[in-house]
């Protein structure tokens, strides 16, 4: 993928930070330093306790984060393109205190820490507009809100009916879930809940993903290894979950971890069929779908 000088000022005119600057000091100060950064699915970008060297823009693609908070719960959190991680190392040295991985093949514009302080202390409105969105993502992390549900639309079809059952049924599931993490304190026979929702969804999950690569295989899907790389960070992030709440006694806690599968597996199913599963469909209704069958 090649990337201008024009591509990037326009790129930088819509992130955060940057976004309310004039283009021509974007222009002048930022593009010059910028450094570019390819990512497979499942690769590490930051991990715990690296020395914070990095400012990262997410280009193309998508992260998926996790860190401590100081009560020592986990929480999971995702990051999509036009917008920065790693902002915190402008404002303090501190050892990384969150792991980043890819969640789908990512690039981002990489800038050098020292170089870009330099630049902020010559124009105050570069440090302002940067202290003001790490004060925002501070707020964001102490900000409990509700889980919303996932609205199954047409937009979401590929035209691929026994797939397009599965992942609207899995909207279901995730919906049912969310719901009942919602009402929880209302809820009785909590750890039965848990582990009902549990088994039927990694159960579907594991059903489905195995369906649709059966029919990715029959079809002569030319990137279905790929595919099945994106399909096992999912399995294994499921597996891990399941595992953790396993091992835990204390029904909070293990609310706690439930709430944080239901946002990485929904998450990362809405945006699977959007990119990867999307990319499929049109294959597969160029070669085997017939006109009379789509009308």
């Amino acid at each position: 993928m090649e990337i201008t000088v024009t591509d990037l000022v326009s790129f930088l005119g819509s992130v955060p930070g940057f976004r309310d600057l004039p283009i021509s000091d974007v222009e002048q100060n930022i593009v010059p330093i910028i450094g570019i950064s390819h990512f497979e699915a499942g690769q590490s970008i930051i991990n715990l306790g690296d020395t914070p060297h990095t400012l990262f823009i997410i280009y193309k693609g998508r992260v998926h984060g996790v860190y401590e908070s100081e009560d020592k719960k986990e929480h999971h959190f995702f990051i999509h393109e036009g917008n920065i991680f790693g902002e915190s190392a402008i404002v303090s040295s501190s050892r990384r205190s969150s792991v980043i991985t890819a969640s789908t093949a990512t690039t981002c514009l990489t800038l050098d820490i020292d170089t870009f302080q330099h630049i902020m202390m010559r124009d105050w409105r570069f440090t302002k507009a940067f202290f003001i969105l790490i004060g925002q993502r501070a707020i964001e992390k102490l900000v409990k809100t509700d889980i919303e549900p996932y609205y199954w639309s047409d937009k979401l079809k590929l035209g691929i009916p026994e797939i397009d059952d599965q992942h609207q049924r899995l909207f279901d599931l995730f919906n049912d879930l969310g719901a009942f993490l919602n009402s929880v304190d209302g809820e009785n026979n909590i750890p039965l809940r848990i582990q009902s929702f549990i088994v039927e969804i990694l159960n579907y999950v594991d059903k489905h993903l195995k369906d649709e690569e059966l029919l990715m295989e029959q079809s002569n899907a030319p990137w279905l290894d790929t595919h099945k790389q994106v399909h096992q960070i999912l399995i294994d992030n499921a597996i891990s979950f399941r595992d953790r709440i396993s091992e835990l006694q204390n029904i909070d806690e293990q609310i706690h971890i439930l709430e944080q599968m239901h946002k990485v597996l929904a998450e990362w199913l809405v945006n699977h069929i959007m990119e990867e599963d999307y990319k499929f469909g049109e294959f597969y209704k160029r070669n085997y779908v017939t006109d009379s069958a789509l009308s």
